[in-house]
């Protein structure tokens, strides 16, 4: 029985900020009207149309971290139109100057890196800019051709995911079902998913297994000047190779549509002929719960990085921290990627406890301190 988890079309994103720099304003960020803000922002962007965005400030006591900003309720869904693409919250501290940009993305009608820079622009306003910064300064993506070898690599993806469930199903009992639990030094009795076998493995017990495990990173004043993206994808290739996971996923830049794609390691991926490539897809919306089934068997063996690109803003506030989560998207999908904001390098991993672990010092290391767990 297929018991691994299908996640909703949903994207949750989070930017932690400090408001140290800012503090004539700080204090009055949260009486500013937020939803306004980020409709001035998607008009004047012209991302998106103003009533596909809503926003609301909350604030909460203490520390804010981003795991606080992540448990605050969420707004309900129920009576948005159809058209509606993301919902911002604004979290604020009551008593720390800290807060943080929690966006949820609607997937079957934007893309996640379009819907942060809505509410990236829209901290622009609520900081007091009369304006948005220049939008256009944001890199458009160089024109893509669906052909032949696009289909092929679809045929190739659907046959080799398809064949390594029905695999699992029958000959899973003399297969390999811990994953690279063995080849990364785990305990005994743990699984670390990296096949179709140990996937089903890990969610054998009514599909409940450990919750996915993230690790945030940042840049600091030793390692900002010195190629972070850089050092970031060095460390990614070397994950996946510890996992001895077969290939890397990427979504190649269609705003507000991605283009799925897999190339052979993590280097490849700043090769755009060789994203291009790898494509096995049209320009469209990420996959719906009914794809997922597959989906998940895809995902299982293979790294996703995903670059957010660099947002220059006209803001006081110091990013000091970014989350990329797929709602409901199991630790199986391995992943990791990375967002520059005002010239700030932030990183995250995602996978499972001991996974993560391979990785954990090379890439806190390389990208300079890690911010939280």
């Amino acid at each position: 029985m297929n018991t691994v988890p299908i996640p909703v079309r949903k994207l949750c994103l989070l930017v932690q900020f400090n408001l140290s720099s800012c503090p004539e304003k700080g204090n009055s960020f949260p009486s500013e009207d937020h939803d306004a803000a980020v409709k001035q922002a998607a008009k004047a962007s012209g991302l998106l149309p103003p009533e596909a965005v809503t926003a609301r400030t909350i604030t909460v006591p203490g520390d804010l971290t981003m795991a606080a900003a992540q448990d605050v309720e969420f707004a309900t869904c129920e009576g948005e139109p159809a058209n509606h693409a993301c919902h911002y919250d604004y979290i604020y501290s009551s008593d720390k100057p800290q807060a943080v940009l929690r966006c949820l993305v609607s997937l079957a009608n934007v893309d996640g890196v379009t819907a942060l820079r809505i509410g990236l622009h829209g901290l622009e306003l609520i900081e007091g800019n009369a304006n948005i910064s220049d939008h256009e300064l944001f890199a458009k993506p160089p024109p893509y051709t669906y052909g032949w070898r696009q289909r092929m690599n679809f045929a190739g993806m659907l046959a080799g995911t398809l064949g390594s469930i029905a695999a699992a199903n029958i000959f899973g009992c003399v297969m390999n079902r811990q994953g690279a639990a063995k080849k990364i030094g785990a305990p005994d009795g743990s699984v670390v998913p990296t096949s179709a076998a140990s996937t089903f493995e890990y969610y054998k017990k009514d599909g409940v297994a450990a919750p996915t495990v993230y690790h945030l990173y940042a840049d600091n004043a030793d390692t900002a000047s010195s190629k972070p993206y850089k050092r970031f994808i060095d460390i990614a290739e070397v994950w996946r190779k510890s996992l001895g996971l077969r290939a890397v996923f990427l979504l190649i830049n269609a705003s507000p549509q991605a283009i799925p794609a897999e190339v052979k390691t993590a280097h490849d991926i700043m090769d755009i002929k060789k994203r291009h490539a790898g494509a096995f897809d049209r320009p469209g919306a990420p996959p719906g719960d009914d794809i997922w089934p597959v989906n998940n068997f895809y995902h299982c063996n293979k790294l996703f990085i995903n670059n957010y690109g660099r947002h220059d803003l006209a803001i006081k506030a110091k990013a000091t921290a970014f989350k990329w989560d797929w709602v409901g998207l199991g630790p199986h999908a391995w992943g990791c990627g990375c967002v520059q904001v005002n010239g700030r390098f932030l990183g995250w991993m995602r996978g499972t406890k001991e996974g993560l672990e391979v990785a954990d010092a090379e890439m806190t290391a390389s990208v300079g301190h890690k911010v939280e767990t």
